[in-house]
């Protein structure tokens, strides 16, 4: 989840929405489907990590803690992040990272090609959330595979994608994402 100096209370929130719905819909347990939940400025942090929750709902409570942590957004980081935390944890299944987040990085076109690369070393699939009116999507092709794997929605309508990014997910073999 984008939590950079530019995100405003509405985009904060409907991040926090989305992740709840979503993860509702994936039946996220601390046995499986797992998920990890990182919210990301300059520096990420972790406020769900994967099995480390009781339910779904003490779950939705830590993504409800999430803040705006200032500084600049650096998608990279996060997205090395979430490598980490999937080679940390170890445990075979499907791995997808959905990054959501309100523009584009600061991080270079090489370094977010790194990260990339990070990702798909471990067999992970990266799908870009962009919640903005006016978004520039050329800017994440270095960090997924596919254009259709970037979504675009304002945060009014970005429980809009629920369905369509969870279908797109599952008819691509994966559900276990990092948000």
């Amino acid at each position: 989840m984008d939590a950079s100096k530019e995100v405003t209370i509405g985009q904060l929130q409907a991040q926090k929405d989305f992740v709840k719905k979503i993860t509702n819909k994936m039946q996220v347990t601390s046995q499986g489907p797992r998920a990890a939940v990182l919210a990301f400025s300059d520096i990420p942090l972790t406020l769900v990590d994967m099995g480390r929750h009781s339910t779904l709902e003490d779950f939705h409570s830590k993504v409800d803690q999430a803040r705006n942590l200032g500084g600049i957004r650096r998608v990279a980081t996060a997205l090395e992040t979430a490598a980490n935390k999937f080679t940390a944890k170890g445990k075979p299944g499907h791995r997808v990272v959905l990054l959501l987040t309100t523009g584009n990085s600061s991080d270079t076109v090489d370094r977010l090609r790194q990260a990339k690369k990070s990702l798909q070393n471990i067999g992970a699939r990266t799908y870009v959330i962009v919640i903005s009116s006016k978004p520039a999507t050329t800017n994440f092709m270095p960090v997924v595979d596919s254009y259709k794997r970037i979504f675009v929605a304002s945060a009014d309508f970005l429980s809009h994608l629920l369905y369509p990014l969870a279908r797109h997910i599952s008819e691509t073999k994966g559900n276990l994402p990092i948000l």
